[in-house]
């Protein structure tokens, strides 16, 4: 009966021991997982940061620099005895800057794209581009077609009217990314922080 008995503690004692092994084993695994988990979020929001915000926000300030270049460039044509090669030349730097205002505002709407919430407010920027191109271009015409008195009003009125317009889509894109940028980092600190009160716990 003795040894029956003691067979019968030694067996408890090597369930308990075992029970207590396996559950330090899924303790240490739940660990490891949580971890990872924590280390992947934070390396995504960096990736995000890095990959995403940051060059957006950049884009879309060259980009609006590039517009002002622009209408810096129509306005340069009404300077008192400049020649028809210095339109040109006005011109061409016109069409290279409104070019890359353009092609940056693609940029971040590419870069922004993962945000529909963010590109959804920025639908009428094309029109408005458009618009902005054909009146100032229009001012060009004008100039070259000896009409100084009606290039001077359109572009004090119509092309300066359509460029205030199109530069809240480039102000908009900015205040856009920056909040959606803040509002990315502050999910991840509190995803982070409650991570680490779970891990805390458990370890």
């Amino acid at each position: 009966i003795l040894l029956g008995m003691n067979v019968m503690n030694i067996n408890t004692i090597r369930v308990r021991y075992t029970l207590l092994f396996c559950s330090l084993g899924v303790c240490l695994i739940v660990l490891v997982l949580m971890n990872n988990s924590l280390v992947s979020t934070t390396e995504s929001s960096l990736i995000k940061f890095g990959s995403n915000f940051n060059p957006a926000i950049s884009s879309v300030i060259n980009a609006d620099r590039d517009l002002y270049q622009a209408k810096v460039a129509e306005l340069q044509i009404f300077d008192d005895g400049i020649s028809s090669q210095e339109i040109d030349e006005n011109f061409a730097d016109y069409q290279e800057n409104a070019k890359q205002a353009f092609d940056r505002f693609v940029a971040y709407k590419q870069l922004m794209s993962d945000y529909p919430d963010v590109i959804n407010k920025l639908k009428g920027f094309d029109q408005s581009y458009n618009l902005w191109l054909a009146e100032s271009t229009k001012v060009f015409t004008l100039i070259r077609n000896n009409q100084i008195t009606e290039a001077k009003n359109h572009s004090n009125d119509v092309s300066d009217a359509t460029f205030n317009e199109l530069r809240e889509f480039y102000n908009l894109a900015g205040e856009l990314a920056d909040i959606k940028s803040t509002s990315v980092s502050k999910e991840t600190i509190s995803t982070v922080d409650n991570r680490i009160v779970i891990l805390s716990i458990v370890s």
